[in-house]
């Protein structure tokens, strides 16, 4: 990847809530396109990890109300 000027996006995630919702996203979204491409192992592994992030942000919710 080339490295240079900082075009990275920031992207606000101020509680935990959001962090684990914006990680349940994005994992949803690698996962899709590592099955599109047959990437199996990576696939499961992404799939694991968008399952905990679900599975986080619903503890975290419980917790709040």
């Amino acid at each position: 990847m080339p490295r240079g000027g900082n075009n990275e996006q920031h992207i606000a995630l101020d509680t935990p809530s959001q962090a684990a919702d914006y990680i349940s996203r994005m994992t949803r979204e690698l996962t899709e396109i590592a099955r599109r491409h047959d990437l199996g192992f990576l696939s499961y592994l992404l799939t694991m990890a968008h399952e905990e992030s679900v599975a986080e942000a619903n503890r975290i919710k419980v917790d709040v109300d």
